[in-house]
């Protein structure tokens, strides 16, 4: 065991380089184990590996990692792997729970691997427990204070960055802390960044317990440039004060944040067994993420997806718990014209202060912009968020079909394969875009507006096929469908049980030049809807 205390620059510091790609250098850690390291007053950073046009292997388990963000301002991550060009495999922590290393109060991060220009690695971070990490406060890092940090950076240099994160795997990390928000992180639990034509294949991230992500993230305010005045432009609602705006598609911080631009893509290369999607979000807590004082929006789980239409980026979310979150449980973005396909299964969504599940789009440039989302949501449990169960914001259905729910039930469990959407404080489900969805075979119950509301006013198209779904004791409507403008909605309701919701069973409102072709029932028993109020 080797203690290695408060040294002027790294603790452990390893430079790997060769000047061509063609001929890169080959380096060996072996296993770095047992050390305590402390950089408490003094030390730029614990272990710290770079790496040019060099393949480098490695292990880094059982160390204990200390700094100290108040008396040494200056330190860095408790790990950081810095590549560009050759190759890396290397692992912190692993498979076994004592072989996993402690990591409090760094700054930056406490594990980052930062990959520019070309290249490939894998990388495999195991059952290490982060504490207390900072933000660095260094505007030339992406490193806000993220427990773990996995950045594909896009290149300066002539020709776009085109480096390659291999089959790698998050596990088991215990990240911050569920009650004591003092040994959270400022930034994210765990956040992935690609950029460029750099791309990921086959990521997995599971079974990590991750408590009060962002506990140092200002309110979301109107006051853009924090001078305490409203100067022009600021005033978005134009009530002359300063207002905290916590919109649904606000980017912050997350439990897991997931950030891809330009044509960077995710790809199921060398998928697990049961594996279809590129990125696999399984089996994780997370827990009280964001301050409740600050009114900041900290959401769950954040995926951003922006720019390139070359790739459909896609997601499979299962077995997690997204619960008391100051922002959405799990929020979903596309921007300009992404694809997102994210499968949704089997998830706790609770607690969250805004919405359970927000789908979001923007479009950067004009209504001609082709960003979608879709995906398959079933046996999910969305309860006791603040807004909405569900809110549908975004262009979805198109290419890729939503699909809200199953029809039947798994033949070995029994469990059903619809959704349990119940006690939120808005609507069940909200649906404010255009696109395609399919409702099928939930239970919506208790919500405290409409079970079912679909407003298609200045959203082009949308149709919707809601089927199945058992509908009651909402405290308003139980199918709400609003059209107007110039608008088409096309709505097929068969085999819904609507009851005992205290507004109407169903509205229907069609204003202005809008046009709505609804369709209850089939004629059949099968396709009758119950309704009794």
């Amino acid at each position: 065991t080797n203690s290695i205390n408060n040294n002027a620059g790294d603790s452990f510091s390893v430079t790997a380089s060769a000047s061509q790609a063609a001929a890169p250098s080959a380096v060996s850690l072996g296993t770095v184990s047992n050390n305590q390291i402390l950089f408490n007053t003094a030390g730029t950073g614990g272990f710290t590996v770079n790496g040019i046009n060099s393949n480098i292997t490695g292990a880094f388990t059982r160390n204990f990692i200390t700094g100290n963000p108040t008396t040494n301002p200056t330190a860095g991550p408790g790990v950081l792997v810095s590549t560009t060009g050759g190759s890396f495999d290397i692992a912190v922590g692993g498979a076994n729970a004592a072989d996993g290393n402690t990591i409090s109060q760094t700054r930056g991060a406490g594990i980052a691997f930062v990959m520019s220009g070309a290249g490939t690695g894998a990388l495999t971070i195991q059952n290490n427990t982060i504490t207390g990490i900072v933000d660095d406060g260094d505007a030339q890092t992406t490193r806000v204070g993220d427990g773990i940090s996995i950045s594909l950076e896009g290149s300066t240099a002539l020709g776009l960055a085109t480096a390659t994160l291999t089959r790698s795997e998050i596990s088991d990390n215990m990240i911050g802390d569920f009650t004591n928000a003092n040994l959270g992180t400022a930034g994210s639990g765990i956040w992935v960044n690609t950029e460029q034509n750099t791309a990921v294949q086959d990521l997995l991230i599971a079974r990590n317990m991750i408590g009060n992500a962002g506990n140092d993230n200002p309110a979301a305010s109107e006051d853009l440039n924090q001078n305490g005045v409203l100067d022009v432009g600021e005033d978005l609602n134009g009530n002359g004060t300063i207002d905290i705006l916590v919109p649904p598609s606000f980017i912050s911080d997350a439990g897991i944040r997931f950030d891809r631009s330009d044509d960077s893509r995710l790809d199921a290369v060398n998928p697990r067994p049961g594996d279809t999607r590129a990125v696999v979000i399984d089996g994780n807590i997370v827990m009280n993420s964001g301050s409740a004082t600050a009114n900041s929006a900290v959401d769950g789980l954040q995926i951003n997806v922006q720019n390139g239409l070359l790739d459909d980026v896609d997601f499979d979310v299962r077995n997690n718990t997204f619960s008391g979150s100051t922002g959405d449980g799990v929020q979903l973005n596309t921007q300009a014209d992404a694809s997102l396909a994210t499968d949704l299964t089997n998830n706790l969504i609770e607690n969250n202060t805004l919405d359970g599940i927000s789908l979001e789009g923007v479009e950067l440039i004009n209504a001609n912009d082709l960003e979608s989302q879709g995906g398959t949501w079933i046996q999910n449990t969305i309860r006791n968020n603040g807004l909405n169960g569900i809110f549908i914001g975004g262009v979805s259905g198109d290419g890729i079909p939503l699909i809200i729910g199953q029809n039947g039930s798994d033949p070995f469990t029994g469990q059903s394969f619809g959704n349990v959407i119940t006690d939120n404080g808005l609507d069940g489900i909200l649906i404010v875009s255009g696109g395609n969805v399919q409702i099928n075979n939930n239970t919506i119950a208790r919500n405290g507006e409409e079970g079912i509301d679909i407003e298609a006013v200045g959203i082009g198209f949308r149709t919707a096929l809601i089927q199945n779904n058992a509908i009651t004791n909402n405290a308003g409507t139980g199918i709400e469908l609003l059209s107007g403008g110039g608008d088409l909605m096309t709505v097929v309701a068969l085999g819904n049980t609507i009851n005992d919701n205290l507004g109407r069973g169903v509205d229907v409102l069609n204003r202005s030049s809008a046009t709505a072709n609804i369709q209850f029932g089939d004629g059949t028993a099968f396709g009758m809807n119950t309704i009794v109020g």
